[in-house]
C-alpha cells in the first residue's frame, strides 16, 4: 500500500471513530435524560459503544506505529548492508591499487640495469647480427618499461592525480621511435609494419609543446591494437 492510500485510510478510520463517539454520546445524554430526569445515565450498551469507539483508533494507531517501526528497521538494515558492501569494495580497490603499485615498482627496478648495460653493448658492438640483437633487447625493455608506466599512470588516474606534463619535444623523433617499436611488436605477431618515411623527412625537425609521454602512449596503444586485430 502506498503512503497516499495509507493516509486516506487513516483519515477515513478517524472520521468513522469520531462519528461513533458522537453517536454514543448523543444516545447517552438523550436516553439517560429521558429516563432519569435529566441526570446522566450510562448503561452497558453505551459504555461498550464509547469504549469501542476509543479502542479502535488506539489499536489502529498502535498497529500503524508498529508497521512504521518495522519498515524503518528494514530500511536501516538495508542501509547498513549497502554501507558494508561499499566499504568492502573500497577496501578491495585499495588492496588492488597497492598491489599494482608495488608490482610496478618491483618490475621496473631490474629493467634499469638491463637498459643500462644494453646501451653500453650497443655503443661497443657494431657488427651484425649482434648489434641488431642488442637493439631488440633495448626495444623490448623499453616496451616493458612503458607498460609498467601505464599501470602506474592508471593508478594515478584512479586517485585523481593525473596532470599533463607540458614540454617541448621533437614530433618527428617521437614518431620514429614509435614506428621502430611497432615494427618489433608486429614482427612478434608475424606481421610487417611499414611507415612512409617521406612524410617524416618532409616534416623536418618539427618541435611541438605537449605531454610527450601521454602522446607516445596514445600512439603505442593505437598501433598495438591495429596489430592485434589485424
Amino acid at each position: 500500500m502506498n503512503p497516499s492510500s495509507k493516509r486516506h485510510l487513516l483519515t477515513l478510520g478517524s472520521l468513522i471513530c469520531l462519528a461513533i463517539v458522537l453517536v454514543g454520546l448523543t444516545e447517552f445524554w438523550t436516553y439517560g435524560g429521558e429516563i432519569n430526569r435529566g441526570k446522566p445515565y450510562l448503561n452497558a450498551f453505551h459504555a461498550m459503544l464509547i469504549c469501542t469507539a476509543f479502542a479502535f483508533p488506539l489499536l489502529g494507531i498502535a498497529l500503524y506505529l508498529l508497521k512504521k517501526q518495522e519498515d524503518i528497521t528494514t530500511a536501516k538494515q538495508t542501509q547498513a548492508d549497502l554501507i558494508k558492501a561499499k566499504e568492502g569494495a573500497e577496501a578491495a580497490s585499495r588492496a588492488k591499487d597497492e598491489f599494482l603499485s608495488v608490482m610496478g615498482h618491483e618490475m621496473r627496478t631490474p629493467l634499469n640495469p638491463i637498459l643500462g648495460f644494453s646501451e653500453i653493448l650497443r655503443q661497443n658492438i657494431t657488427t651484425k647480427p649482434e648489434s641488431d640483437y642488442i637493439k631488440t633487447i633495448i626495444t623490448a625493455a623499453n616496451r616493458q618499461l612503458r607498460l609498467i608506466e601505464d599501470i602506474l599512470e592508471y593508478l594515478r588516474i584512479n586517485r585523481g592525480e593525473i596532470k599533463p606534463s607540458i614540454e617541448a619535444f621533437s614530433l618527428v623523433k617521437l614518431c620514429q621511435l614509435t614506428v621502430s617499436d611497432a615494427q618489433v611488436f608486429a614482427g612478434s605477431l608475424n606481421l610487417s609494419f611499414e611507415a612512409d618515411s617521406t612524410v617524416l623527412d618532409a616534416a623536418g625537425d618539427c618541435w611541438v609543446e605537449g605531454d610527450r609521454i601521454m602522446l607516445r602512449r596514445i600512439l603505442d596503444n593505437l598501433i598495438n591494437n591495429a596489430c592485434k586485430y589485424t
